[in-house]
């Protein structure tokens, strides 16, 4: 196992600094960062940088980006999610665009909005981060308090009494500890797809050996010493929302997999019930038992079906016949005359995702299972082609290589310059196709034409499904590859990744919690207890890398560079997916009488976030 003791707080230090450009576009003062954190309950008295305003105003420190907070709230109550607004209104329903109809309602596997938008508001989460401002802080849900012990080796959350699940249920730490179990160890129900958020979790010492229930409302996550990562990588991942709180008895029933489980019969605790999915539309209602005594304030929320980075989206937002959106071109955002830009009733907000991407390639299955052959593909296909084409769709941001370009952290990384005339990185030379054609008759094929017909997946998006067809005649045009594409509903083609139905795909993403390659790509390309990592959705096992993983870790400033470029070198030669991106700007957009959601043009990092919707209202 890694030692992360030597640099454990100049990686939290350096973690926060970097959002720091990105933190609050508000006006607010910049982030306190905090070290630990602090019981919710207990009155302390602190130095403040921002006020948060809810129906009672709290203080609270601040640590941006992924991880925050204390949040301490009188002794007398306990922390509730509540309109920024004394004056906010009740009733009404909200009209959310999303991206359907859905083809899967699995809470666990989605590393989309498809589902972590409309099926939020049904699920109540441990922790969550606030959306009602851009800094985003980790407040209380189901947890109403928690401690973390000085070395950061266990975790204590303390559970609010009486929360029903919508069957009339209790939920109890049991139900917490099966859903975080279902997270990180998919395996122990027999037929779950892995988490976005268990890689997180896993690669920061959370198994289920290491989780116990002392009481019904008192759960307790030990960390063995070996694996004890910064404060701020397991705030990130108790307080995601890709870790949702089930029915214990429910995940036990359906053997972990919710693929084909309606959420109209299933059951959270959230703020709404789902009452009715069909090809127009997702219908919810208010909770009337909701354990919030503020929430939720409106009737219902209506999630209506369309298609993301469309023109009839945009035309929906524009003509009012949405109140929210997110996944609108930059096109559109950024035209100053377009019709959102220049309408007197809508707001606007940036959404930066700090996600690396890259092509994805299947290193299990297939003819791509062949590093041989991965590496030819690199060689054929033309990254900046396929960066022109989504450029309409998304502000992607590309430098580094397989990591960020970061020399002050000391870490071997390229320009976007220098990427342009690197092999595997550069626009295809004729030199670069030769070498390709050589590498498909090492893999045993004589030519392109010999391979097998690859199929590429794509979610149904605009801008992939051009993606999509780049790499197809781009194979075809230089390598002579034939290949075939398959468009799936999102959920559906997150569930293929895990299946291994598929060669290539459109894209996959590698979250990157904090600034050093090593944390971050254990769980994106690396095992874990000898299993991949929760987000090793190519499957990748390249000898020698989760060695050079350690030996980064332990690296020394005068020896991080020469280790980091062999670990740059290694992925170049087993070229586990083509890298695309190292993070893009998400546009949303919001009626004016959508109230409580942050202000208009800030910005904000981190996850998809709409939460629980739980803190909105209509002013009308």
């Amino acid at each position: 196992m890694m030692s992360r003791d030597r640099r454990f707080y100049v990686i939290f230090a350096l973690g926060a600094a970097l959002v720091l450009a990105l933190a609050v576009a508000c006006g607010s003062a910049e982030p306190e960062v905090v070290e630990k954190i602090v019981e919710v309950e207990k009155v302390v008295e602190v130095e403040v940088e921002k006020i948060v305003e809810v129906e009672k105003v709290v203080e609270v420190e601040v640590i941006n980006r992924e991880v925050v907070i204390a949040t301490p709230s009188p002794a007398e109550a306990h922390f509730y999610m509540a309109a920024t607004s004394p004056n906010a209104k009740r009733g009404g329903i909200a009209r959310i665009h999303q991206h359907g109809p859905a083809g899967s309602y699995d809470i666990f596997t989605s590393t989309s909005n498809t589902r972590q938008n409309w099926m939020s508001l049904v699920y109540d989460q441990l922790l969550v981060k606030d959306a009602r401002n851009p800094s985003s802080e980790v407040v209380p849900d189901v947890a109403y308090a928690w401690e973390v012990t000085d070395d950061l080796s266990t975790y204590t959350f303390h559970l609010r009494e009486g929360v029903k699940f919508h069957n009339g249920s209790e939920l109890t730490s049991e139900d917490v500890k099966a859903s975080i179990i279902r997270a990180v160890d998919p395996e122990s129900y027999h037929e779950g797809g892995r988490s976005p958020i268990g890689g997180t979790l896993s690669s920061g010492g959370v198994a289920p050996a290491g989780l116990s229930t002392p009481d019904e409302y008192t759960l307790v996550a030990t960390i063995p010493m070996a694996d004890v990562k910064p404060l701020q990588w397991l705030m990130t991942g108790w307080s995601s929302q890709y870790l949702k709180i089930a029915d214990d008895a429910e995940l036990a029933k359906h053997n972990g997999r919710f693929h084909e489980v309606s959420p109209v019969e299933s059951s959270g605790s959230g703020p709404f019930i789902m009452t009715e999915i069909n090809d127009d539309r997702v219908i919810t209602e208010a909770n009337p038992n909701y354990w919030n005594p503020n929430a939720p304030y409106l009737d219902g929320i209506h999630f209506i079906w369309g298609k993301n980075n469309s023109t009839q989206l945009t035309a929906s937002v524009a003509t009012g016949q949405i109140d929210w959106s997110m996944f609108i071109t930059p096109a559109d955002s950024n035209d100053p005359r377009g019709p959102l830009a220049s309408h007197p009733n809508l707001n606007h907000g940036y959404h930066t995702i700090p996600d690396a991407a890259g092509v994805a390639l299947n290193n299990v299955t297939g003819p791509l299972s062949d590093k041989t052959m991965r590496r030819a593909i690199a060689l054929g296909l033309d990254v900046n082609i396929v960066r022109k084409v989504m450029e309409p769709y998304f502000q992607l941001e590309y430098h580094g290589g397989f990591w960020p370009y970061s020399p002050e952290l000391g870490n071997y990384s390229l320009t976007e310059a220098e990427l342009a005339e690197t092999k595997y990185f550069r626009s295809p030379t004729p030199e670069d196709i030769a070498e390709a054609k050589e590498l498909l008759k090492a893999a045993g094929y004589a030519s392109g034409a010999d391979v097998p017909t690859l199929t590429i997946i794509t979610m149904e998006d605009p801008g992939f499904e051009l993606v999509v067809q780049s790499y197809q005649a781009q194979l075809k045009e230089n390598l002579d590859i034939d290949s075939v594409i398959s468009i799936n509903e999102m959920g559906t083609y997150h569930q293929k990744f895990h299946d291994r139905e598929y060669d290539m795909g459109a894209e996959m993403y590698f979250p990157m919690h904090n600034p050093y390659p090593e944390e971050w790509l254990a769980y994106t390309l690396g095992y874990v207890d000898g299993k991949p990592g929760g987000m090793n959705r190519s499957g990748a096992n390249m000898p020698g890398f989760d060695d050079l993983l350690v030996e980064l870790g332990n690296s020394t400033p005068e020896t991080r560079m020469e280790v980091s470029k062999r670990l740059f070198d290694l992925l170049a030669d087993n070229m586990p997916h083509l890298p695309l991106s190292m993070g893009y700007v998400n546009h949303e957009w919001w009626s004016a009488d959508f109230k409580g959601y942050r202000c208009d043009e800030c910005s904000y990092t981190g996850a998809y976030m709409g939460g629980k919707w739980d803190y909105v209202w209509l002013d009308r």
